[in-house]
């Protein structure tokens, strides 16, 4: 199991960076309704195993998840939560400064939540000449999965349609509300319709997208999604370490 930061004393962590273990994996997400069978935290919980997974193959390190983001169209649902994104990426851009003044020179940032992708992918962009013997890497997980939800479901991802659905089942079926769980309660997201705020917290591409309850299929889907992530974040790495790690040659 990878170690947490923020459960090391500064002697421990020192000598953690001090043997090359140099690498922070980082979870952001926030908090907001994911229909009636999800947890307002869904987001940084996908997120945070994500990152859980990726720093146990790697041999990294877990910084304490951020469980608070840049919310839009769901905000009026109760418990949904907003960050002014001024704040949000001082908070980011502080994170990072203080990572790499730590010794950390490699940081993962883990995002489960679409909000804070520009300002993140912004924040990092600006710090690189900063930091240009530092690596960061951001990804949007539900992104990168298009592909994979296809295959195993026939179906888009969504706002908590399959994929998030299916990451909740995978990684806390304990927080998963099957008694609240409604089939129609869904939106259609379209090119040329809005509604707003978002009339269901269930937000789907299309019909074949509305989120499913089989734990099979969950856990097929997401190992999937983990194997490929840490494939594509191992590889970066070690192109950077032979590119850039030592300076370049």
């Amino acid at each position: 199991m990878a170690g947490r930061i923020d459960e090391m004393t500064y002697v421990e962590l020192h000598k953690r960076i001090a043997a090359k273990q140099d690498t922070l994996v980082w979870a952001v997400g926030t908090l907001e309704a994911h229909g009636k069978h999800l947890p307002l935290g869904s987001d940084t919980f996908l997120a945070q195993g994500i990152a859980e997974r990726i720093a146990d193959a790697i041999g990294a390190i877990l910084a304490p998840e951020l469980h608070y983001g840049i919310t839009g169209s769901l905000l009026p649902y109760p418990g949904g939560i907003t960050i002014d994104p001024r704040s949000y990426a001082g908070l980011i851009r502080g994170a990072l400064e203080g990572f790499f003044a730590a010794g950390f020179r490699k940081v993962v940032i883990s995002n489960g939540h679409g909000g804070n992708t520009d300002v993140l992918q912004k924040t990092i962009r600006r710090l690189t000449p900063k930091y240009p013997d530092r690596l960061m890497i951001a990804f949007d997980w539900y992104m990168l999965d298009t592909e994979i939800v296809r295959d195993v479901y026939g179906g888009t991802a969504g706002h908590a349609g399959l994929d998030e659905t299916a990451g909740i089942i995978y990684f806390r079926p304990e927080l998963v509300k099957e008694e609240y769980f409604d089939a129609d309660d869904w939106h259609l997201r379209e090119a040329g319709y809005l509604a707003t705020p978002a009339p269901a917290p269930v937000i789907v591409n299309d019909a074949n997208s509305a989120p499913q309850l089989d734990p099979d299929k969950a856990k097929e889907l997401f190992e999937r999604i983990i194997g490929l992530l840490i494939s594509r974040v191992s590889r970066d790495i070690a192109l950077w370490e032979a590119n850039l790690g030592r300076g370049v040659r």
